[in-house]
């Protein structure tokens, strides 16, 4: 950060990006090297015996003096690419230069590929087949490396990029802003031009999407490996402000415990457990297969339909796979009976996701599950993140909602009340039977939203969402809490997740790697070091779990040092204040990229969409879970609370923030909970 300037244009790549494929490229080409120079060496005389001789020596002579030129290159390439700090590019201003004579060696490394290709085809049957290994591996080898540098051009090459000029698009003009919406509309189509089809949902979700990728990124001077950094640095602050925070004796969260000897509050958990597993199968047979790897087949196997495809599909279901797979394994995860199932529909285009409709004796309920994002159709329904405003029948009650959310939720709505679908399942049911609603992640929002449509013709209705996303704003929560149930495990990303908190997420990683004193792959190394103790388990990072700070707060660096053991390069403190290193700048010296921290706050996001400043939050009464930090052969213990939204309004940097949202793991944790009080009961 910022971006490589070269050609006269700017790169998706930073200057100090190039450590690690100049690194890569060093050993190759040294490994390489020494076998070409010793097969030239001990194969000299068998060289002499070959018709075409002359240019088989000129073809060793020249790749061996032009590979030793492009690693003395590529071994500059990795010193100025480690100099200055991820913020001030001024010691590495070199690198275009460096850039160029790579590219300069390029042409005659082309130049000797040929002549070997040309030599390993015409000639290479009059000499030994030693030599002719070597000529072709080399030339296999020099092809791959041309062909990966040619590719990385393209995934590199920045269209806009001779166009950019501020960081924060303070000097882009209308046309530039347009060009950028116009930008990602076509990234969007061609990301998206396999799976799914080109109606108008299509065309207006995929131009909304652009919307918000557009505000959000365009005109910000950052490469993907500065964001990487970013969420490293930002997940070692947040983690130092909640150790602060414990020492000072403060609550990491508000909210209040869950009191599991209340029955009321053990009810709703219970119902909370047994109502996910018809959450589960709303996914189909792939989750249950990933569920029970062992079993999963042959349950499944016993019920699927053969060769259903070449009869009508049943009355009920539609649009399932040939052998009915999915329906097979809705009904072995949510333990149905085929007449249970009162509907089910497996279409699923934009704004219209899969859902059913069945009858639990068991909790004597009629069950709506929606099923979460598994298509790039719920992909492009979740990315259409902008505010519609929503009015709350029977209240006087304006807010906000998820509009693509909001739009599936009506849909829903609208083949209920077509098909007549709960009329016909309260047909079924027995006398006081309720209505409930369930969902997970993409179904859990639009439960959500479909539960609030739905409450004044079902007043009695309950809704337990799973991982649900920020889908309504402040002014409707109240009002949700009495019959919406979300369920949050751990750092779970998708209910932090939004358009406004994605904006500050994106202040915070420029704010937080101003303040590293580190260079950028020293920053990646730490972190990846950091992961790799993390997935080992506790034992590998003390037994202390979250509460050890992995980086030491007792040494600092200096881009200028030349000495680091490799303890001390794992233990830098990540962040540092820029007090002594702060550069000035003078007239006419390239900007390092930072800002005042007024600069920052009023730096604007763009004009390209006017995005609501309303803050959206899960619905209803939030049960969180959060995994106790333990032993790793231990069973897991959990604390519960009822948190309170505000929890919700910035995103948490953690390496479980998306296996927390996965449904197995809600469902394990929430089994854990009733078998946690159950033992706890017993003692």
């Amino acid at each position: 950060m910022p971006a490589l300037v070269a050609f006269n244009r700017r790169w998706r790549i930073g200057s100090d990006d190039l450590f690690f494929p100049a690194a890569v490229g060093v050993i190759v080409r040294l490994v390489w090297l020494a076998v070409i120079s010793m097969t030239y060496s001990f194969e000299n005389d068998e060289i002499k015996k070959c018709d075409a001789r002359l240019e088989l020596r000129l073809f060793f002579i020249g790749v061996i003096v032009l590979t030793s030129l492009v690693i003395i290159n590529e071994i500059a390439i990795i010193y100025i690419s480690i100099q200055g700090t991820v913020m001030n590019s001024r010691p590495r201003q070199l690198m275009p230069v460096l850039l160029y004579i790579q590219l300069g060696l390029y042409l005659p490394e082309l130049l000797w590929t040929i002549l070997g290709t040309y030599w390993a085809v015409k000639n290479g049957s009059s000499c030994q087949p030693s030599l002719v290994i070597a000529v072709c591996v080399s030339v296999t080898l020099e092809w791959l490396i041309l062909l990966v540098v040619f590719i990385g051009v393209l995934v590199l090459f920045d269209p806009l990029g001779t166009i950019h000029k501020d960081p924060f698009g303070r000097e882009f003009s209308p046309v530039m802003q347009e060009s950028t919406k116009e930008l990602w509309e076509k990234r969007c189509r061609w990301l998206c031009c396999f799976f799914t089809g080109r109606d108008d949902q299509y065309l207006s979700a995929v131009s909304d999407i652009a919307d918000i990728l557009a505000s959000g990124l365009h005109g910000v001077d950052i490469v993907a490996s500065d964001v990487a950094v970013g969420l490293i640095l930002l997940q070692e602050e947040q983690d130092r402000e909640q150790m602060e925070r414990k020492m000072k004796g403060e609550n990491l969260q508000k909210g209040t415990p869950v009191n599991l000897s209340d029955p009321k509050e053990k009810s709703l958990v219970q119902d909370a457990t047994h109502f996910m597993q018809f959450a589960l199968g709303s996914y189909g047979w792939p989750l249950y297969v990933f569920m029970n790897p062992c079993v999963g087949p042959g349950n499944l196997c016993s019920g699927i339909r053969c060769f259903g495809g070449c009869r009508p599909e049943g009355e009920h279901i539609f649009e399932d796979n040939c052998c009915y797979c999915n329906s097979a394994g809705l009904k072995l995860q949510a333990h149905l009976e085929d007449v249970d199932l009162v509907y089910c529909s497996y279409h699923n285009k934009i704004y219209e996701p899969p859902f059913y409709v069945a009858v639990d004796h068991d909790c004597q309920a009629v069950v709506v599950s929606i099923r979460g994002s598994l298509s790039m159709q719920d992909a492009l329904t979740d990315l259409t993140g902008q505010q519609e405003e929503l009015s709350i029948e029977g209240t006087e009650i304006t807010c906000y909602a998820h509009k693509g959310i909001l739009l599936c939720a009506r849909y829903v709505k609208s083949k209920l009340e077509k098909e007549e679908l709960l009329e016909r399942a309260f047909s079924r049911a027995g006398q006081n039977y309720r209505l409930v609603i369930v969902g997970h992640s993409l179904g859990a929002g639009t439960a959500s939203l479909l539960s609030v449509l739905l409450k004044p013709t079902y007043p009695e209705l309950i809704c337990f969402a799973y991982s649900n996303p920020s889908v309504l704003s402040a002014p409707a929560t109240p009002f949700c809490e009495d019959f919406i149930i979300s369920v949050v495990l751990g750092k779970d990303v998708v209910p932090r997740m939004g358009v406004k908190s994605g904006d500050e997420l994106r202040q915070d990683l420029v704010a937080v790697i101003c303040k590293c004193s580190l260079p950028k792959y020293r920053v990646l190394m730490n972190g990846c070091w950091q992961a790799l103790c993390f997935f080992l388990g506790p034992s590998l990072r003390g037994g202390q779990g979250e509460d050890r700070h992995f980086f030491s707060r007792t040494r600092q660096y200096r881009s200028t040092s030349n000495h680091h053991s490799w303890e001390s390069n794992l233990t830098q403190p990540l962040l540092e204040g820029l007090q002594d290193d702060t550069l000035v700048l003078t007239p006419g010296e390239p900007s390092t990229g930072c800002f005042t921290e007024g600069e920052l706050e009023s730096a604007p996001t763009s004009s390209l969409t006017p995005v609501s400043a309303e803050q959206l939050f899960p619905a209803g009464k939030i049960l969180q879970i959060d995994e106790r930090p333990s032993v790793r052969l231990e069973s897991p213990q959990f604390d519960v609370m009822w948190a309170d939204k505000e929890n919700y309004v910035k995103l948490v940097i953690h390496p479980s923030m998306l296996s927390d949202h996965m449904p197995d793991r809600v469902m394990k944790a929430l089994g854990g909970i009733l078998t946690q009080d159950t033992i706890v009961q017993e003692v």
